[in-house]
Order: C-alpha cells, then structure tokens, then sequence
C-alpha cells in the first residue's frame, strides 16, 4: 500500500510566503518609526510643507503610521485577523501612495504598487491561511466564524 505524501495546496504556501515577506516588513518599517517618532513626524511635516496638504493632517497621519504599520505586520506575521490585517495594509498603502503622488515621488509609488499587488493576492487566498493564529483559534473555538 502506496500512500502518496500530502502536498500542502498552493494556496496555503502562497499565503505562508505572504505573512513571512510582508509580516516583518511592515514590523521593521513601523518600528524604526517608533523608535524616534518625534523625528519622522518632523521629516514628514517637512517633506510635505510645499504641498497643498493641510500640516495638521500630516502631523495626525505622521504620528498614525509608525503605529498602523507595526500592527498590521504583527497581523500578517502571526496570522491572526490576518483578513482585516491585509484590508488595514491595503489602506495603508493607499495611503502612503497617495502622499507619494501629493509629493510627486513617482519612484515610490511602484514599489508600495507592488505590495498592493502581494496584499491582493494575500486576500484572494486568505481562506487558506495555514499555520496561522486565527486558524488555531478557530480550531479550538467550533463557534469562531472563518474568514
């Protein structure tokens, strides 16, 4: 009796590559910002002074994002609320990209439109998120709802 080894879904591994790539990536981006907040607010009001963008608005978002991307690496890396963590990275991005645009740092612009085009994939495939805190949860909570 022949068994055939189980081959884990394509699915599964594009999801797991997504979490590990994006995960730490957004830890590390929002991190460095934390670790000297007051100097990346005072680099963003700057770098945005010469832009129709009312400071008020860079200041909240500059202390917002620091924040916003080392939760949303933490979603992604341990895979729990991993669905809404790729929605909050996407309006993150678009975010992001949209301060590019405003500043007119096209060069950017392709990279953040190329995590958009990880995070869709990420959301595609989210049902198959394995090895994940949501799926362990859902596993030890019958009445836990899928993504």
């Amino acid at each position: 009796m022949n068994k055939k080894p189980t081959q884990l879904p394509t699915a599964a591994l594009i999801t797991s590559l997504i979490r590990l790539t994006l995960g730490p990536l957004f830890i590390v981006y929002g991190w460095s910002k934390l670790s000297r907040l007051n100097d990346t607010v005072d680099m963003l009001r700057s770098g945005f002074a010469d832009t129709w963008l009312p400071l008020g608005l860079v200041t909240a978002v500059a202390y917002l994002i620091p924040f916003w991307e080392a939760l949303v690496g933490l979603s992604l890396l341990l895979g729990l609320y991993y669905r809404w963590g790729l929605v909050a990275t996407g309006v993150l991005l678009s975010v992001l990209t949209f301060g590019l645009a405003v500043q007119g740092d096209y060069e950017l612009i392709s990279r953040n439109l190329i995590y958009l085009i990880f995070v869709f994939f990420g959301l595609n495939y989210s049902g198959d998120c394995h090895w994940s805190l949501d799926r362990a949860l859902s596993r030890t909570r019958p009445e836990a709802s899928k993504n």
